[in-house]
């Protein structure tokens, strides 16, 4: 079973931790890391798509559960 993680979480500790769980770690390098870790590309890829789709639908959550003060 993967964990998939952004760039963020990047470190040496949270695979390992990860691995010991008996789990994938997909987590892509951050581009300053010396000793580059293979990822497989498309998990990450649908990931960020995922993790992007959320994001816009908090922008919309005013909309959605009619917060703003004023009827339409």
């Amino acid at each position: 079973m993967p964990v998939l993680a952004g760039k963020a979480y990047d470190s040496n500790a949270l695979p390992a931790l990860i691995a010991e769980m008996k789990a994938e770690p997909v987590i892509p390098c951050n581009s300053t890391r010396k000793r580059w870790i293979p990822d497989d590309f498309e998990a990450c890829k649908i990931r960020n798509m995922i993790e992007r789709c959320f994001n816009k639908h908090k922008h919309f959550r005013r909309i959605a559960t009619c917060f703003d003060r004023r009827v339409v």
